[in-house]
């Protein structure tokens, strides 16, 4: 508040918008919806008057979050669509691949997994060229559990398998522990429960000697 008041008085309207924006955040961790919006609406406003596209889209990619954790999935997604015309637009590949990324995760909550499965992949696409190697893991991870979701298990091991080998190069440790679950629930779905609890078991050893409380909990 301290930082629009000043940007106010200094007549600042970059300022301003970013600390709508900020407000909006801070409203939207509180879990005040209208208060998140109001700010958020506001520092939009601004931001299209400046033609601002890239922040313009930043601020309707999180208004689309705060739908989505207020379980309203359709304007979440109308505006992640907005967010991700505006970034396709403003040329950011990396933005586009994390709209495109968000669009999946919308349509995996909606259970609509063959529609999640697509963005994710052109987010994946994206990623790859883009050498993101810990944007590729983490889609990699979100098409595992997508096909999991879908009953799918020969593609969940297939994504989950990939993305461990990936989290390993990297050492993501904590993706590893995340891609070997969806390898060992795939296996279930595969009617190979010894091979699942195999997977299960070292996982738990491993978070035991890194003392994860997290994975074991």
């Amino acid at each position: 508040r301290n930082a629009l008041a000043l940007s106010d008085k200094i007549n600042n309207q970059l300022l301003t918008a970013r600390s709508f924006h900020v407000l909006g955040t801070c409203y939207d961790y509180t879990g005040n919806l209208d208060s998140c919006l109001y700010n958020f609406n506001k520092a939009a406003a601004i931001y299209e008057s400046l033609n601002n596209e890239e922040r313009l889209s930043n601020v309707i990619s999180d208004k689309a979050n705060a739908y989505y954790v207020s379980g309203n999935y359709e304007l979440a997604l109308r505006n992640h669509f907005t967010a991700l015309e505006l970034r396709k637009k403003a040329g950011n590949k990396s933005y586009v691949a994390k709209s495109l990324n968000n669009i999946g995760v919308l349509y995996r909550s909606k259970k609509d997994y063959a529609s999640a499965i697509n963005y994710y992949r052109q987010s994946l696409a994206i990623k790859e060229e883009l050498h993101d190697e810990q944007g590729i893991l983490n889609t990699l991870i979100n098409i595992s559990s997508a096909y999991n979701g879908a009953d799918k298990f020969d593609s969940t091991y297939f994504y989950a398998h990939n993305a461990m080998q990936l989290a390993k190069k990297i050492h993501a440790e904590k993706d590893i522990y995340g891609s070997q679950s969806n390898m060992a629930v795939a296996l279930f779905g595969l009617h190979k429960p010894a091979q699942a609890e195999q997977i299960f078991y070292e996982v738990e050893q491993k978070a035991l000697s890194h003392n994860d409380r997290d994975v074991l909990i």
